[in-house]
């Protein structure tokens, strides 16, 4: 599970990546959690640009950077090469489905 925010969406009362890393931490709480149907679901959430050392939400455009989708971008630096992901990771890519948590 890769998790995305968009800045301009989170409340103006909080810097927006720690609000979105209590929603992404909340999440994967909600869907972990025995319920009485049976057991959650485990979540793995290692798939993201900086492994499972990296921050656990990205914003879209460190990750279009990242990829090579977003040529230049004002508050990031832009990584050494065009693209940075491998492409195995684009090609996981490529079977994800997006989900908007509000």
């Amino acid at each position: 599970m890769i998790f995305f925010y968009d800045p301009s969406l989170a409340p103006e009362s909080s810097e927006s990546q720690e609000f979105y890393i209590r929603k992404a931490q909340q999440i994967i709480r909600l869907v972990s959690a025995a319920h009485p149907a049976g057991p959650g679901y485990e979540l793995d959430v290692r798939l993201r640009p900086s492994g499972s050392q990296g921050m656990l939400v990205t914003s879209l455009q460190a990750f279009g950077l990242y990829h090579g989708v977003i040529s230049d971008a004002v508050d990031i630096k832009r990584p050494a090469v065009v693209s940075s992901g491998a492409p195995w990771e684009r090609q996981v890519l490529l079977r994800a489905r997006a989900v908007r948590a509000t």
